[in-house]
């Protein structure tokens, strides 16, 4: 029996473009289940801290994983977290975001939110590495998975951001993470929402999108409304029945 869902992922999952928090993907998956939601989603967050959450979350709750359903979207395969020594904590780094302050500092500190700007920077001009990228994720998914079947906690991992299973075509990890039942990736969330490729998109295109599709474009510039949200856990939901997920047995 499921008690509780856990979601985790990047602005996607935790509803960046919904207008009320009980419309998103989580909470949807949890009403319908009858089941506690807890997110732990952070917008801009990495894969990397994708999983270090979950895991922080299973072992502090390890009686109750059997009961615990695990929802997980997989972001932008380029993010990566670091240790803010300064501040005790992880901060979160995006190449899309490398000239602007984000999220890694808190907004008053300017001076050191500049030269964590310039550290990035220099990160993804001379360290970073599309093959460092999907080495990374793909042997982090096989190794969160592999946890999940250890302590037999029930699971859908999708890709929020970035169609990784195309990425990954010809890898030595594919058949281990892609022939998995639990990976829902047919399609990627994103890419749904811009069959035509976000820079490609016409305003008839972008008016006709947000009606069919649910992007919601004037709040927040693409991420999925909650029209999209239900769409994309009708998809998940019904997927799940086709693999047995909601069994009790």
């Amino acid at each position: 029996m499921i008690n509780q869902i856990v979601s985790c992922g990047c602005s996607f999952l935790y509803g960046i473009g919904c207008y009320e928090q009980n419309h998103t993907l989580g909470k949807l998956m949890a009403k319908k289940l009858n089941a506690e939601h807890i997110d732990l989603s952070l917008c801009g967050g990495s894969n990397d801290r994708i999983i270090r959450k979950i895991i922080d979350w299973a072992i502090e709750n390890k009686n109750q994983l059997k009961n615990t359903f695990f929802l997980i979207g997989i972001t932008d395969i380029s993010r990566y977290e670091s240790w803010d020594e300064l501040l005790q904590r992880y901060a979160q780094g995006d190449a899309r975001e490398a000239d602007v302050p984000n999220n890694m500092s808190d907004l008053h500190r300017i001076a050191e939110d500049q030269l964590l700007t310039k550290v990035q920077r220099m990160y993804y001009k001379y360290l970073h590495s599309n093959k460092s990228d999907l080495d990374r994720t793909l042997r982090n998914i096989i190794l969160l998975t592999s946890f999940f079947e250890k302590h037999g906690s029930k699971y859908i991992i999708f890709n929020s951001m970035g169609d990784l299973k195309k990425m990954s075509k010809g890898h030595r990890f594919f058949n281990e993470v892609f022939n998995n039942k639990n990976y829902y990736s047919d399609e990627a969330w994103y890419e749904s929402l811009f069959p035509k490729g976000r820079g490609m998109i016409s305003a008839e295109d972008k008016r006709m999108e947000e009606l069919n599709m649910g992007i919601n474009y004037k709040e927040d510039w693409g991420h999925p409304s909650e029209k999209s949200h239900k769409l994309w856990f009708e998809k998940l939901y019904k997927y799940g029945e086709e693999i047995g997920l909601w069994n009790t047995k």
